[in-house]
């Protein structure tokens, strides 16, 4: 592989720190993996392959790269068999130390415990057994204050507790302790944070560190005030300008003498000398630019009295009063939290388990001791683990948090020397949520030099292999000015930007691949997932719809397995998105992250349980009693409740089935009870995996589902219940009942899995996912949806932010006020920019997963309105967002709007074209970007095109009838004939367009149905077919102990798939190879399988056919499982029609060669059974000797020979028994 210079730097760089910033599609795996294999087998320096630490960010990334290497390895020795470096590498790769942090803090556990004074019989517990056992502490705690009524305690209880079913001291406490357990030392900083409030006096505190930082983002607000204010100033004394400056100038003078302050007193006394003036304008100037100018002002006076009446609404008396009222509160919740925690850590310690936080602080204080400041050494233990690796590599660098550099850090200390490789890309840094400080990595990149010889290099890989020009150039312009140091903390544009490095073929002749901005204008989000679906249908027509390249062929048109939708939040979107696309019938899938406990067979199953647990619980009593496992209807369970006036429900039903009018019911209610009563006897003994699994099979529920639409998603859903009952099973709490508060815990934390999935990753669907979802991933064509939607603000009671702060509101039980303090203001404010330069990386991720083709889709009340808002950007001439406008934005779309407002490619729907000649920067760059505004009565006639529904056509019909009857020549035949139309194709409508192989065969074996149940009746007393049943049915639904005519059918036809065309001579030992090889490497299960006869296929090869097919083979003319696609008369089809109409008939050919110019088609025939049949041992004998079949019928307890009365007999040709499974298979 040739690499760039860049790349080839990263790859040779030895003996230095490095920072390797990698842009999205650089390769930076790639880059990284061969670094590793010529450090490896650097003849010279050789390292081995086990002196080097990586640290990846997930389990799958840790294996794909050794697999890497060992591939990589693999052909080396291939190359060259005598390189003994090679051998000795190979050997240790599967010991190399390439892991997750978690794996590796594991191992720095297991290996130093006795540092520690931890017992290593320790387990990592579930996350939610971890939550559970916080609740239960909290609430045992809380019991103890409760009842012990501390004044200050309850006094805290009165400020803070809402009523609610949860407690929100509780709350409070699990907060705090949530903050705490993401630092170094968490008892520490909550120490130091509620220290923040311990200041003696107003001078004290105007001049703290949070004091002049909320001083500083008011003044950044100020200046994105000005900015718009200029911006209407630059308009109103343009040509044909309205003339305002007498208005705004004395706004904006004030205004810049405010930015200059430097206490909260100072700027909240200036504030109210802002002059108040009127935007009145000259008479003949023009009115769109006088309606802006006005617009801006207003937007400015607005912000102005937002800052007056929210931000500065405090004296600084009052400030300081909040602070000191709001002391003893965080104070006293700080005792509880740091209660809770020691509570917490002898709970585990008594349980013998730890979570993966708790496996992180263990190996920071194994690889860290303190020196006479306080401040973190490396540990003797450090020191010497140090020596063991020569190089540490971090993976996803802009991911790691401030523990995982601790740890990592230690290690590279302890060695002395410079060998610390990190690579990622602080741009795709989006896991905020997890801790993950992209502020890590800004540190180093800003402070690592760009000369080689440094100690310290910085490298940056900037060109993308991924993408196609239009796509780079379009997330290019948006980034150079919406990503800013002062907002992202990088300078996009100078050096950060991506470089085309990907070589694609010109486009068609007429297709334009730039990325588009589309305004859907509508009532609701399913307007916008309308859209979606009718241009993802427009795109993927075979013949007018979007060319993509197939690499290394020509280009192809778009599938629908090429499009992603991507959404920033799943809930309450990814539903609208599939229904519409559904509906278009367009293929599609959405992982669910909700829904999967709301599903019937789960609720079902654990309504069942709660009942088992607790019968007196009337909802889920009468839920399972209607449910299909017991079958009762509501009119049923109306005559139990009216006949026993009883207190609960359960005791109705007891009374009824002793003592109910109806026979037949109480007989019902007599055996559920009984059923009841057993599963109940059966829990203080039985695990709730297998407790389910006996539910399952005694009330036949699990036959039931599998047999409804949907089964096989349904029995998924079943098997997570029950592997949810497993890893219960492993917690620390045992029992029915919390399993049922397990399962609780995990629907209140919002951790529903959502339902189960059948979708195979390489199926031909359009998928929905989240961004996040999205990262590491690529796709040929990218919709970014759901643009112009918000995310909920911060409501919590207590807040913290990245410099330690805490804030809480300030409540006065006396006065019954509640006001929110300025140091919570201020939280809350920092914590949004932090969002919003997240909200920035969340986009970036999202625009460079596109590799050809681009859409970014919001949705829009009133287009023109949105349009007015973002041309009028144009006039302002920055090079940047400023950053008002950015932390501002409260929308994706906002950011996209504002920014390409200001460039000619927004001319398209520009309606202010005087405009385009004021010289913003930003307006003549190509931004390879064409904006479109789909309005409202376009999707409406958009989607009517696709499908006109009932009521309109009717509502066609009365206008044309009503027309009709007004004219006076109308007569009233017409009228009748209107009416007594008949559809001239009615015979069609019954035709599908669209058929499969399968179906028509179905439809075939439907037609000769009669004759078949003949053939049954004339064998029905000889078969006994429903003996058969009973064991097919009854079959293990995860391991089945029979496999059906159909599923042995199935793995024969894998076999002929998969067969080795290779081999030199086929006998039982080859085959047996071959057929344990596809076995071993997972592409057919072993029953499938053990059920294929050897014999059969060696016979197979002996064929003529077979000859022919290996002779096509060797030519490079054999082809198998071949998709078609052909039109053909529905007459040839269907019988039952004389239509010509063409019917689409799709399939999979088997097997097909090239043979003398002419392909010959292969079809595999497993599937057909002649007739199913008892033998007994006599019956078997007789066979044998006779050469005749002979069976025996159990119903008449005779031996009986197929063909006696009719003269049709069957002779043996062979006889084949699989002892094991004890079944003929011929």
């Amino acid at each position: 592989m040739k690499w760039t210079d860049k790349q080839q730097k990263v790859i040779d760089t030895r003996d230095r720190n490095i920072l390797v910033s990698a842009a999205a599609g650089s390769g930076k795996t790639a880059v990284l993996v061969e670094r590793i294999i010529k450090m490896i087998t650097d003849e010279e320096n050789p390292t081995d392959v086990n002196q080097l630490l990586v640290v990846t960010f997930t389990r799958a990334a840790a294996s794909e790269m050794k697999e890497r290497i060992r591939e990589a390895l693999e052909k080396m020795e291939e190359d060259n068999p005598n390189d003994l470096n090679v051998q000795k590498q190979l050997s240790l790769i599967h010991n190399a130390n390439i892991s997750t942090i978690d794996s590796f803090c594991a191992r720095v556990v297991k290996d130093n415990f006795d540092k520690i004074d931890l017992d290593p019989n320790f387990r990592i517990a579930d996350e939610n057994e971890i939550e559970m056992l916080q609740s239960d502490i909290v609430e045992e705690m809380l019991e103890e204050y409760y009842l012990a009524a501390d004044d200050e305690f309850m006094e805290l209880a009165e400020k803070y507790s809402t009523g609610k079913t949860s407690d929100s001291i509780g709350e409070l406490i699990l907060r705090m302790y949530k903050f705490a357990s993401g630092q170094i030392e968490p008892e520490k900083w909550i120490k130091e944070a509620i220290s923040v409030y311990d200041v003696s006096s107003k001078e004290e505190m105007e001049q703290s560190k949070w004091m002049q930082g909320y001083l500083e983002l008011q003044k950044n607000r100020l200046e994105g005030i000005l900015s718009q204010l200029n911006i209407a100033l630059t308009i109103s004394e343009s040509e044909d300008g309205p003339k305002c400056a007498k208005a705004l100038t004395p706004i904006i003078d004030k205004l810049q003498e405010i930015t200059e302050s430097r206490t909260y007193s100072a700027m909240q006394s200036e504030l109210q000398n802002i002059p108040s003036t009127r935007v009145s304008g000259k008479k003949d100037c023009n009115e769109r630019k006088k309606e802006q100018v006005k617009a801006i002002k207003n937007d400015a006076t607005k912000a102005i009295k937002d800052l007056k009446t929210k931000q500065f609404n405090l004296t600084l008396n009052q400030v300081f009063e909040s602070i000191c009222e709001t002391k003893s509160s965080v104070e006293y919740i700080g005792k509880l939290t740091l209660e809770f925690m020691k509570r917490l850590k002898e709970q585990k310690e008594e349980k013998g388990i730890m979570d993966f936080n708790d496996q992180a602080f263990f190996a920071l204080h194994i690889l860290n001791d303190y020196d006479k400041d306080g401040n973190l050494v490396p540990s003797e233990t450090a020191k010497n683990m140090a020596t063991q690796f020569k190089e540490i590599m971090i993976d996803e660098y802009q991911d790691s948090n401030i523990i995982q550099e601790a740890i990592l850090s230690a290690i590279t200390k302890g060695f002395g020397i410079n060998n610390m490789f990190m690579v990622g890309d602080v741009k795709q840094s989006i896991y905020r949520f997890r801790n993950a400080e992209p502020k890590l990595f800004l540190e180093k990149y800003n402070s690592f030099s760009d000369d080689p010889s440094a100690d310290s290099v910085k490298i940056v890989l900037d060109k993308n292999f991924r993408s196609r020009r239009e796509v780079i150039e379009s997330v290019n312009f948006l980034f150079d000015f919406v990503m800013h140091e002062e907002v992202g903390g990088i300078d996009y544009k100078n050096g950060n930007g991506l470089v085309l490095g990907a070589d694609y073929d010109e486009p068609p002749a007429g297709q334009d691949n730039s990325t588009e901005f589309v305004m859907v204008e509508g009532g609701d989000k399913s307007d916008e997932a309308a859209y979606v679906a009718r241009k993802i249908k427009e795109i993927t027509n075979p013949e007018t719809g979007l060319k993509i390249t197939e690499k290394g062929k020509d280009m192809r048109p778009v599938r629908y397995g090429d499009i992603v939708i991507l959404l920033r939040s799943m809930k309450d979107n990814s539903d609208i998105y599939r229904e519409q696309l559904e509906n278009n019938g367009i293929p599609v899938f959405a992982e669910s992250k909700t829904g999967y406990y709301k599903t019937m067979e789960v609720m079902t199953i654990t309504n069942m349980l709660s009942i088992i647990d607790n019968p007196r619980q009337d909802i889920p009593l009468a839920a399972v009693l209607t449910s299909p496992m017991f079958g009762f209807d509501s009119n049923q369970l109306a005559i139990i409740k009216t006949e026993n006036v009883c207190e609960s429900f359960y005791d109705c039903v007891e009374q009824y089935s002793l003592s109910g009018s109806d026979a037949e019911l109480r007989t019902r209610l007599t055996e559920f009870l009984n059923t009841l009563t057993k599963f109940r006897n059966m829990v203080p003994y039985t695990t709730v995996y297998d407790l389910i699994n006996t539910l399952l099979d005694e009330t036949g529920y699990a036959f039931y589902i599998r047999s409804m639409p949907g089964g096989k998603k349904r029995l998924l859903n079943i098997q997570a219940l029950k592997e949810k009952a497993v890893a219960y099973d492993e917690t620390s709490y045992k029992g029915l009942f919390n399993f049922l508060r397990y399962i609780e815990k995990i629907q209140y934390l919002a951790k529903d899995d959502g339902e189960a999935s059948t979708v195979n990753e390489n199926d031909n669907i359009v998928r929905i996912m989240s961004i996040h979802k999205s990262k590491g991933l690529q796709f040929p064509v990218v919709f970014l949806c759901n643009t112009n939607g918000t995310s909920k603000n911060e409501a919590n009671q207590l807040v913290s932010g990245a410099d330690g702060n805490i804030g809480i509101d300030c409540i006065n039980n006396k006065l019954k006020t509640k006001q929110t303090p300025l140091l919570k203001t201020y939280i809350r404010m920092s914590n949004k920019e932090e969002d919003v330069a997240e909200t920035l990386r969340i986009l970036y991720v999202a625009l460079t997963r596109a590799k050809e083709k681009l859409y970014i889709t919001g949705l829009v009340k009133n287009a023109e309105k949105q349009i007015g808002e973002f041309e009028s950007q144009i006039y302002d001439n920055s090079e940047l967002m400023l950053y008002n406008d950015v932390i501002g934005a409260k929308t994706i779309m906002e950011l996209i709007g504002k920014t390409i407002g200001r460039n000619k490619a927004f001319d398209c729907v520009r309606t202010d074209k005087d405009a385009t000649e004021c010289g913003n920067p930003l307006y003549d760059k190509d931004s390879f970007i064409k904006v479109k505004v789909e309005e409202q009565p376009d999707v409406i006639l958009g989607l009517a095109a696709e499908d006109i529904t009932d009521s309109i056509k009717k509502e066609t019909m009365l206008m044309e009838m009503k027309q009709l009857a007004n004219k006076e020549n109308a007569s009233i035949e017409k009228l009748f004939q209107r009416f007594q139309f008949q559809y001239p194709y009615i015979e069609d409508i019954t035709l599908h367009s669209k058929a499969s192989v399968t179906e028509i065969k179905k439809q075939s074996q439907g037609m000769e149905q009669e004759e078949e149940q003949d053939a049954f009746q004339a064998f029905g007393e000889e078969v006994e077919l429903p003996e058969i049943i009973p064991d097919f049915e009854k079959e293990d639904i995860d391991e089945p102990q029979y496999l059906t005519g159909a599923m042995r059918g199935t793995a024969y036809h894998r076999i002929f798939e998969l067969l080795d065309m290779e081999l030199e001579e086929y006998n039982q030992e080859t085959v047996k190879k071959m057929i344990d090889g596809f076995v071993d490497a997972g592409l057919i299960d072993r029953m499938g399988a053990a059920s294929v006869m050897r014999k059969d296929i060696i016979d197979f090869t002996k064929s003529d056919l077979f000859r022919r097919m290996k002779k096509a083979y060797a030519n490079n003319q054999l082809y198998r499982e071949q998709h078609f696609l052909m039109g053909v008369p529905a007459c040839e089809i269907n019988s039952n029609t004389t239509s010509k109409e063409t019917m689409i008939i799709q399939g999979i050919i088997d097997l097909c060669f090239v043979e003398n110019d002419k392909y010959v088609i292969v079809d595999y025939k497993t599937d057909k059974v002649l007739m199913v049949a008892y033998m007994n041992e006599e019956a078997f004998n007789l066979t044998i000797k006779t050469g005749k079949m002979t069976y025996f019928s159990r119903s008449r307890n005779e031996i009986w020979v197929k063909g006696l009365t009719s003269g049709h007999f069957q002779y043996v040709k062979e006889l084949s028994m699989d002892c094991d499974l004890i079944r003929f298979l011929k």
